[in-house]
């Protein structure tokens, strides 16, 4: 714990600039160890870091690498705080668990700013809030509604998301690196970000498994209406022409959904792509316009003032999620959408939002002159860490703890190919399948991605300051923390 704070204020806002560093006189009896796991690597990376630069700017050591991962090294690690992206009720026996080792437990949502409605976004939330030490919110107005609904209401505090401090203006240039050579690679080129996961699946069964599980039953009307969108972005895009267009088409679908029936239904075109590597902001700020539809792309590309479409050629107010159309140019039909996607690849223009627009989108989103990094970075900070009880009953059973050491070796591959050759001999595949699905959400992390990514921040916390360890039994968790 804290015995002596001199601090000047950690966040330096300076014309829209955030800065931190590691130049505070902190005093620490003891460091604490803050799990901040990933689901989905493309999507949140960027975020994730950020956050952990913040808390090692306090003094702290970050466990950062793919939840599962994570979850399964526990023993190792010994964290003290665990940040859970998914504070639903579904985890809150993992929530116990956590508790009854001292350690504190944090809710930030993966995906907490975008829902048709606030009761969607609360559907299974009725009582984890509850289970939580602190449930960082997005925005007010979802704090708002679990409040009103909480046994413990004053654990639920508005934060925002660290992932949407970066399309700030001030850090907009870490993406420009990638983003120009994609326009080197690519030229002018459309985006169409899909998010038709309940209709194109990756693992279609197990979606529907969870689906159930979480909500009693699978909302087949829900898919219905998915599979209608989903049919008519394929038309658009075939509409579009591409073997005739002077601009080339990346569809970039959700990383849940299959990739293959994209590249299916558009081989025959040279000038259309599907691809998923890298940040999506990334490539939204390399784009000369976004075509999406009820898409959190949609939110960050209007934050990154790029021209953002919403195509809405059909709608149901019980599925649509509002805000990402709200704060697009909304479009209805395939004729209008080919003219505005001319209008902006002729005219390189910005996209600004209304006054209107930004109010509704500050209600959901709340990353104004503080950071929302640094904020949660302070709450935690100042939190009474108890003495630690023992992890052992986390620890996974002895055939894990054998599988993801055999996973983190140098036999790994030969291990894995070896068993999905079993496998498929007798007739089971959903071994390798579920395996494709992971990495196609997590492909991996390695030392020099993260230094990269500090790098491109250009904060003053140096990578020469920073130390990176591995955890054992993983292979690509890291502990980070200030040398």
């Amino acid at each position: 714990m804290k015995l002596e704070a001199v601090l000047p204020p950690n966040t330096i806002h300076h014309q829209g600039v955030f800065e931190i560093s590691l130049n505070k006189k902190i005093f620490y009896e003891t460091m604490s160890t803050v799990a901040v796991p990933i689901e989905t690597k493309v999507r949140e990376f960027y975020g994730k870091l950020w956050l952990g630069m913040h808390l090692i700017d306090y003094g702290h050591r970050v466990v950062l690498g793919p939840a599962v991962e994570i979850k399964n090294s526990l023993d190792y690690s010994k964290p003290d705080v665990y940040i859970t992206k998914d504070p639903g009720d579904n985890n809150i026996d993992f929530f116990n668990s956590l508790r009854q080792a001292g350690c504190i437990v944090c809710g930030l949502d993966t995906e907490g700013g975008v829902y048709p409605t606030l009761e969607d976004f609360a559907q299974n939330k009725n009582e984890s809030p509850s289970k939580l030490d602190i449930y960082f919110m997005w925005g007010d107005a979802q704090t708002g509604f679990l409040k009103n609904r909480s046994h413990n209401s004053e654990n639920i505090i508005t934060t925002g998301n660290p992932r949407f401090d970066l399309p700030h203006k001030s850090f907009r240039s870490i993406y420009s690196h990638e983003s120009e050579e994609l326009q080197k690679k690519y030229g002018d080129y459309v985006l169409f970000n899909t998010n038709f996961s309940w209709a194109n699946h990756f693992k279609p069964e197990s979606h529907v498994d969870q689906a159930q599980r979480l909500f009693g039953e699978y909302d087949i009307e829900k898919y219905n209406y998915i599979s209608e969108l989903y049919s008519e972005f394929i038309t658009a895009i075939h509409s579009l022409k591409p073997h005739k267009s002077d601009f080339n088409i990346i569809i970039r679908p959700h990383p849940s959904e299959d990739h293959s029936t994209y590249e299916r239904n558009f081989r025959n075109y040279d000038n259309v792509f599907v691809e998923h590597s890298g940040d999506v902001r990334s490539w939204i700020n390399g784009a000369a316009v976004v075509v999406h539809n009820s898409c959190t792309t949609g939110i960050e590309s209007a934050m990154m003032n790029r021209p953002v479409l919403a195509y809405r050629p059909v709608q149901n107010e019980k599925y649509d999620k509002k805000l990402p159309n709200i704060v697009s140019e909304e479009v209805y039909n395939s004729i209008e959408l080919s003219d505005r996607i001319s209008h902006y690849v002729k005219n390189n223009s910005q996209y600004n939002i209304n006054s209107e627009q930004q109010k509704e989108l500050s209600r959901y989103f709340d990353n104004g002159d503080i950071s929302a990094a640094e904020k949660i970075a302070k709450h935690i900070d100042l939190l009474e860490i108890p003495e630690q009880q023992s992890y052992g009953h986390l620890k996974p059973a002895t055939t894990e703890r054998i599988k993801w050491r055999i996973k983190s070796s140098d036999f790994s591959h030969i291990a894995i190919k070896t068993y999905d050759s079993v496998n498929t001999a007798i007739g089971n595949s959903e071994a390798s399948t579920k395996r494709e699905y992971q990495k196609q959400k997590f492909p991996g992390l390695t030392k020099e991605e993260i230094y990269t990514a500090l790098r491109r921040f250009g904060t003053d916390i140096k990578t020469k300051d920073i130390a990176l360890s591995i955890v054992p039994r993983t292979q690509n968790t890291f502990i980070i923390e200030a040398k």
